[in-house]
C-alpha cells in the first residue's frame, strides 16, 4: 500500500502518516508514468503529480499494468510545491479515500478522450482516459413505484423511465453525480465518489494536520490551485452534485470551514452553479440558525478559519443525507431547537388531515425512501411517518385521491423537533371486519367515503360492502 509522488522540482517526500502507509518518490513520473513499474511499486494507492506535466490516460495505463483498478486510485495535481506537512496531510486523505473505494465493475468505466494534452505529449498520440460512471442497483430502485427523481435531475437526459425501470445511457452521461446525490434510496452509485470515500478522506486529513483545516470542494476537471493557508482540496465529479448534507458533513468531521468552487471553474457547460449556490446558501443559513457562525460554508472563498465545532466518528456521517447531517449538527450546536424553511434541502414534514384522509394507503406505496408506512393490527390501521427519511419529493401529495381536500400536505423544512421524534403515527383509523370470516374489509373512513359518493339509493350495496369482505360476498 503506497502513496506515490513525482519527486521532480524538489517536491518533498514525507514519511507515511503514523506508519499507516508507505511513501515513495519517483523521479520523472509525470513525464514517463512507466517509471511507476520500474520503481517496483506493486500497489499504488494514490498519486501526487505536477499540474500540466502528465497525461491521465498514460498514468491510468501504468496503474492498470500494476494490477490496480485506476478508477479507485485518486490522483492529485500540484500547482505549486507544498510543504512536507501539507503533503503529509493531503497524502493521508488520499490513501484513506483509496482504502474506502468500494470497487467498480466494467459498467462503471466510461471512456473519455481529453480535449487538451500536456506540453510533453503534444506530439504524441492521444490516449483515452477513463472516468467513473454511475450504476443503478435495480433491487434498490423504486422507479416501479413511480419515482423519477434521478430522471428529473439529470442535466443531459441520460436517464429514461422504461417499463418501471430506469434506462441509463452511458454515452449521454457526463458523470456529474447529480443523480447519485438525488436518489432517495441509494440505488445510484458512483464508485469513485461515495460518501464513505469523501468522509474517510476528510477525517484522515483532520487527524494528520497539525492545525485546523478547511476543505475546498472542486470539480473533476477544475484547474489545480496553489496549496496554502490550511485549505485542502476535495475532488468530486461536479460541484453541482453537492447537497446541503454533503456541504455540512465536513463540519461534523472536524473541519473548521467548507468552501466550494463554481462548477464553471472547470469549463463545465452544464451550468450547475445556480443549483450549487442555492445549496451553499441553504447550508450557510443552517449554520447561522444554529449559531455556528455565518462563514462556515462559503462559495469560492477561503480565508481565515474559525475553531472547529467538534468531531464525530466517520460512520456517524453515513451517506451524508441532509436530515442525518442536520440532526447531528443540532446535537453539537449552541442552539438545537430550530425550524428552517427550505426549497432545496432533501427534507420534508408530512401532515395528514383526519377528516379528509380515507387511509387508502396510496401515499405509503409511492414513498421512495419509506418515510410513510402502513401498519395493520386487529381492527385498526395506522399510517406512520419518519421525517429523518423524507426527501421532500411530494410524490405522496401528487398520488393522493383526496388531493383537492388537502388530505395530505408536505412542508419542506429542517425541523429539529420533527427529526428528533423519529417514526410516529400521523393517522389511525378503525377497520371494518367481515362478519363471516373475520378478515378486514376496509378502513371505516374509506367506507364512509364510498357511502357519500354512492348516496342513499345504493344503501343496500354499501351495507353489504361494509359487512362482508370480497371473498364472502
Amino acid at each position: 500500500m503506497t502513496l506515490v509522488l513525482c519527486s521532480d522540482h524538489g517536491t518533498p517526500v514525507p514519511t507515511g502518516d503514523r506508519g499507516a502507509y508507505d511513501t515513495v518518490g519517483v523521479a520523472g513520473l509525470c513525464s514517463d508514468p512507466s517509471t511507476l513499474l520500474r520503481a517496483g511499486v506493486a500497489n499504488p494507492e494514490a498519486l501526487i503529480l505536477h499540474a500540466g506535466e502528465f497525461d491521465l490516460g498514460f498514468v491510468q495505463g501504468a496503474i492498470r499494468k500494476a494490477g490496480v483498478d485506476p478508477l479507485g486510485v485518486p490522483v492529485i495535481a500540484l500547482a505549486n510545491i507544498p510543504t512536507e506537512p501539507e503533503l503529509r496531510t493531503v497524502g493521508a486523505g488520499l490513501v484513506d479515500r483509496r482504502r474506502a473505494f468500494p470497487g467498480a465493475g466494467p459498467e462503471n468505466a466510461k471512456l473519455s478522450w481529453p480535449e487538451l494534452i500536456s506540453r510533453r505529449k503534444l506530439f504524441a498520440l492521444k490516449v483515452p482516459q477513463y472516468i467513473a460512471a454511475p450504476s443503478i442497483d435495480s433491487s434498490l430502485c423504486t422507479a416501479g413505484h413511480g419515482c423519477r427523481l434521478c430522471v428529473e435531475s439529470c442535466p443531459t437526459q441520460a436517464l429514461t423511465p422504461v417499463n418501471g425501470e430506469i434506462s441509463y445511457s452511458v454515452e449521454a452521461c457526463v458523470s456529474c453525480g447529480i443523480c447519485v446525490t438525488t436518489c432517495p434510496t441509494g440505488a445510484t452509485v458512483n464508485p469513485a465518489a461515495t460518501p464513505g470515500q469523501v468522509a474517510a478522506q476528510i477525517a484522515a486529513m483532520v487527524v494528520s494536520a497539525d492545525e485546523r483545516i478547511g476543505v475546498r470542494f472542486h470539480c473533476r476537471g477544475a484547474q489545480p490551485r496553489v496549496f496554502g493557508d490550511s485549505w485542502y482540496p476535495i475532488e468530486v465529479p461536479c460541484t453541482g452534485m453537492l447537497t446541503v448534507g454533503w456541504l455540512l458533513a465536513p463540519l461534523l468531521l472536524g473541519v473548521a470551514a467548507v468552501s466550494v468552487d463554481p462548477c464553471a471553474d472547470s469549463g463545465c457547460p452544464l451550468g450547475n452553479d445556480n443549483r450549487l449556490q442555492q445549496r451553499q446558501s441553504a447550508a450557510a443559513a443552517i449554520c447561522d440558525e444554529l449559531d455556528l457562525g455565518q462563514d462556515r460554508v462559503r462559495f469560492a472563498k477561503q480565508g481565515p478559519l474559525p475553531d472547529p465545532i467538534g468531531v464525530v466518528p466517520t460512520a456517524a456521517v453515513g451517506a451524508m443525507r441532509d436530515t442525518d447531517v442536520f440532526l447531528a449538527l443540532t446535537h453539537m450546536a449552541p442552539i438545537s431547537d430550530v425550524s428552517i424553511e427550505t426549497s432545496v434541502g432533501a427534507v420534508g414534514v408530512v401532515s395528514i388531515d383526519e377528516e379528509s384522509c380515507t387511509v387508502c394507503e396510496q401515499c405509503t406505496t409511492v414513498c421512495p425512501p419509506g418515510a410513510l408506512k402502513v401498519n395493520r393490527t386487529d381492527g385498526a390501521i395506522e399510517i406512520s411517518f419518519d421525517a429523518t427519511l423524507c426527501v421532500g419529493c411530494s410524490m405522496c401529495v401528487a398520488t393522493c385521491p383526496e388531493i383537492d381536500k388537502e388530505a395530505i400536505t408536505l412542508h419542506r423544512r429542517f425541523d429539529s423537533g420533527e427529526l428528533a421524534v423519529g417514526r410516529h403515527a400521523v393517522r389511525t383509523e378503525s377497520t371494518e371486519m367481515c362478519e363471516k370470516c373475520g378478515n378486514p374489509i376496509a378502513p371505516s373512513a374509506m367506507l364512509e367515503r364510498i357511502r357519500s359518493m354512492l348516496g342513499p339509493e345504493h344503501a343496500g350495496t354499501v351495507d353489504l360492502i361494509g359487512r362482508r369482505c370480497i371473498s364472502c360476498r
